[in-house]
């Protein structure tokens, strides 16, 4: 998910910078430029009821809105923390918003014991239980990947809970058909 350490793309430029990253980076740059100590304790993992699953969660920064980040395919909230790259990562998202993560079902902590067909509507109901539990009645989104289906789900079904929907490597398909080619 992280972008190109060296090459910030002319298009993200406006992006980065209302995030607050210095985004004239030029190539043979080898460092990212968020703050570099990373987080030392991760913070406490709760749990939503999402429907007969629990999906695990954690809320850090104190900034004046929410976040919400939507991983690609694989997470673990805890884990994620030992990651050095993305540790600067969630700090900096968390130095200026109250972010909120969370493992979708099958993943990382939250819930194994899911149907083997779990819809993108159900995805969507997990974000709204998460943002219950975190009491954010309104926040902005990124995704990534893979996260980028559920968050744009959950932004159509309840547009009065999203101030902002940022997408990063979305795709319109997840699978080859006759009218998208690869």
């Amino acid at each position: 998910f992280m972008p190109d350490h060296g090459n910030i793309k002319d298009a993200t430029r406006p992006a980065w910078r209302s995030l607050g990253v210095n985004a004239t980076i030029g190539a043979g740059t080898d460092r990212f430029p968020f703050p570099q100590r990373p987080q030392r304790v991760p913070p406490q993992t709760r749990y939503a009821r999402s429907g007969n699953v629990s999906v695990a969660y954690q809320v850090s920064g104190t900034g004046p809105g929410d976040l919400l980040y939507c991983a690609g395919w694989l997470s673990h909230l805890e884990l994620a923390w030992e990651q050095p790259d993305l540790a600067r990562f969630f700090n900096r998202l968390a130095s200026f918003s109250r972010l909120i993560r969370f493992d979708r079902r099958g993943m990382g902590l939250s819930d194994r014991d899911i149907s083997a067909t779990t819809t993108l509507e159900q995805r969507a109901e997990d974000i709204g239980a998460v943002l219950n539990a975190a009491k954010s009645p309104r926040t902005a989104i990124l995704a990534a990947s893979e996260g980028c289906f559920m968050a744009t789900m959950f932004a159509a079904t309840f547009p009065e809970r999203v101030s902002g929907l940022i997408l990063y490597g979305g795709f319109a398909r997840a699978s080859w058909a006759p009218d998208y080619s690869w």
